[in-house]
């Protein structure tokens, strides 16, 4: 076989091939079926070139002379209406690529029915039989190359306008159909009588060659499954023809020999045909899974893993936790060497989490601004910026996605390289161009946790400092608390003596036989200092049992007490004052006997006296004060109450009573001379509680009186 049958075979196998392979990727895809009607017209032309080379008669010769010219006519329209698509320019020259098929359908059916395309073939140069140019041929062949020129012009104009991956693809496409066409013109130079053989012809699977290029290094269609199965089926197919041809041969030789058994080649040719039909699923199945493992070894399902990030991403808060296991799980399914997240704080790179094997090189801030100026993503084949396509080679990066919501950065996703050295392809890009606004937001949403987490931590510690400075604060106030109480103590001991050695003087004064020797003036001066050192003698009393009651040291003695009479003896107690200030004191003693009550004697004495000396000093002259005890069979208690027809309690002021130092009653004071010390209430309050028991108040107001009463548990 010659060289030009042989170079039109090679283009036969190659255009017929990258069509088939083309068209089943997509055969929906515009820029997949009109490369496939382009490839498969050469493959077609190819073959009659083939067979016209190997004519041995005229007729053969003249045939196939047509044919190829036959195809040759729409490969120039196949061309341009694959320009169109990749420039993705269709519908807009949707016209004129119809008015193109219909110039190219005129010379196909001049060609088909008429000597005046292909008038004869004659011997010329070494070939045995050449055609001979007919009258349409020449107009045709201007139309031909002005549509291959304008074609590649579009290409080039193109080549000149994109950027990126599309300006490379563009431009090993146009540089493949120009060597190819180049190559495939060498033919029309014998129809013109110019001796120049078309040593050029075999160029024309240069485009072949550059096309696959493109395919395999810059993602033109991503055909690595269609090659995968062809390439399992082609195996299978050698795998089955040779396991028959070899059956028939072994079986044929042992069981039929030279007796050529018709009923015996029937069997065999059976049993090979069962085995066959057994074998050919396992056999298919095997060698799709190894070829998968040749072309798909780093594949795996885009929506699987966008699923699993999305999940991390709606289930990690935590900044560095959601950035390392985003970057695992993008290493563990694309198989990328290792990646850096550089996140912002207020536009400014602030803290980088890296995985994989990490390149050390410096990522400095002015770095980080000259990549976040576009807002997109940057792939290294693809970068039409010169500083930055540097950059990246310096950094050994070959992706990098900026993160941001609107017009606010939150970082920026470096990528290596993978570990296979495969390009990133276009599945690749998809899913990170998806997920790159929804880790912007993750990380929006995890900076924010961020910032509450430490604004938390913060608070946390100024209150545990706030807590602390309160306890030592607390502690200094128990001291100090401590310190007044032993204070009022000591102070209230140190007062009482003197005060009792001074009221027994003045008392001595006020003597019956003593106070004839003082004048009126001066009895009136010493009854005062008597009743004034009484008071005071009151006041360090209260003061003294305060401090008692509330530093835990006052003793209580507690016994079985009859209330009946304890009330009888302070009664009889308070009686001359009554009388004195003509204020009628009732005890209305009970008619039956009453059970005792567990109580301290002198402590309820006290209470006693505290409550009816309250009602002596806001009840008015002739007024009445009673005094009554109830039984309570269903508390066990007995129930003590002093009331009065006295002022009475506004109910604002109800609140107050019972309160240290309150001294409510102070508006309501019938005798203002007789101001107490605002201790009273509190220490009786204090004393019953002690004693397990409730005091409480009742006024209907001002004018209608009051009642005090207080309980005592029955012993």
């Amino acid at each position: 076989m010659g060289y030009y049958p042989l170079s039109a075979l090679i283009n036969f196998i190659t255009s017929i091939i990258l069509g088939i392979v083309v068209f089943i990727r997509n055969p929906k895809n515009k820029i997949n079926y009109s490369f496939s009607l382009f490839a498969f017209a050469v493959a077609l032309w190819s073959s009659s070139y083939f067979f016209w080379q190997i004519a041995t008669n005229y007729n053969n010769a003249i045939f196939w002379s047509r044919m190829l010219m036959a195809f040759a006519i729409f490969i120039p329209a196949f061309y341009i209406h694959f320009v169109l698509a990749l420039l993705k320019i269709v519908k807009e020259k949707k016209t004129f690529l119809l008015l193109t098929y219909g110039i190219f359908s005129f010379f196909f059916a001049i060609n088909a029915t008429s000597p005046y395309f292909v008038s004869n073939v004659i011997p010329i140069s070494d070939f045995r039989f050449w055609p001979t140019p007919g009258l349409f041929f020449h107009p045709f062949l201007i139309v031909w190359f002005v549509y291959v020129i304008y074609a590649t012009y579009l290409l080039y104009a193109a080549q000149n306008k994109e950027t990126g991956l599309k300006k490379i693809q563009t431009r090993y496409i146009l540089l493949g159909m120009i060597i190819g066409f180049i190559g495939g013109s060498t033919n029309y130079l014998l129809w013109y009588g110019i001796p120049i053989a078309p040593f050029g012809n075999i160029l024309v699977s240069v485009y072949v060659a550059l096309t696959a290029y493109a395919i395999v290094k810059h993602r033109l269609f991503d055909i690595r499954f269609i090659i995968a199965r062809a390439i399992a089926y082609i195996i299978l197919v050698f795998i089955l023809g040779a396991f028959y041809s070899a059956g028939i041969f072994i079986l044929g030789a042992v069981f039929i020999g030279n007796s050529g058994n018709y009923n015996s080649q029937l069997i065999t040719s059976m049993i090979l045909a069962l085995v066959m039909a057994f074998s050919f699923q396992p056999i298919r199945a095997y060698l799709e899974r190894a070829t998968d493992k040749i072309f798909f070894k780093n594949n795996y399902n885009s929506n699987e893993l966008l699923s699993k990030l999305t999940r991390i991403l709606a289930s990690t808060l935590r900044l560095d936790d959601l950035s390392r296991k985003t970057l695992n799980q993008l290493f563990n399914t694309m198989h990328i060497s290792w990646g850096t997240f550089y996140i912002f704080q207020e536009n400014h790179p602030s803290m980088s989490i890296s995985g994989g094997v990490v390149d050390k090189n410096k990522y400095d801030e002015k770095k980080m601004h000259q990549i976040c100026e576009n807002k997109k993503i940057m792939i290294f084949e693809e970068e039409e910026n010169e500083k930055n396509k540097e950059m990246m080679r310096n950094l050994k990066t070959s992706i990098i996605l900026p993160l941001h919501v609107g017009e606010k950065m939150h970082g920026l996703l470096f990528l290596g390289d993978k570990k296979s050295g495969d390009i990133y392809f276009s599945k690749d890009i998809e899913v990170l161009k998806i997920f790159g606004p929804e880790v912007s937001v993750a990380l929006e949403n995890a900076k924010a946790y961020e910032e509450i987490r430490r604004f938390n931590i913060t608070l946390k510690e100024e209150v545990n400092r706030a807590t602390e400075d309160l306890k030592n604060a607390n502690v200094k106030l128990q001291e100090m608390d401590k310190l007044k109480d032993e204070f009022v103590s000591l102070a209230s001991h140190e007062l009482r003596t003197p005060m009792t050695v001074i009221k027994s003087y003045l008392w001595l004064m006020l003597d019956k036989n003593n106070v004839k020797s003082l004048s009126e003036k001066q009895r009136m001066y010493v009854d005062r200092a008597y009743s004034s050192t009484q008071r005071l003698i009151n006041l360090v009393n209260d003061m003294l049992n305060v401090s008692r009651i509330e530093s835990g040291r006052l003793t209580l003695v507690m016994k079985s007490v009859d209330l009946g009479e304890l009330i009888s003896s302070v009664y009889a107690e308070m009686l001359p004052k009554a009388q004195e200030q003509k204020i009628n004191l009732q005890f209305a003693i009970p008619l039956q006997s009453l059970p005792k009550v567990s109580a301290d004697p002198e402590r309820v004495e006290q209470v006693l006296i505290n409550l009816i000396g309250n009602s002596l000093k806001f009840t008015p002259e002739e007024g009445t004060i009673k005094i009554e005890i109830n039984h309570n069979p269903k508390e066990a208690t007995e129930i003590v109450s002093i009331s009065d027809n006295g002022k009475g309690i506004n109910q604002e002021d109800m609140s107050k009573l019972f309160q240290k130092f309150s001294m409510v009653g102070t508006n309501y004071l019938i005798k203002q001379n007789s101001q107490g010390t605002g201790l009273g209430l509190y220490l009786s309050k204090s004393i019953i509680e002690l004693m397990n028991g409730k005091i409480w108040a009742e006024s209907e107001g001002i004018g209608a009186g009051s009642k005090f009463s207080f309980t005592l548990k029955t012993a």
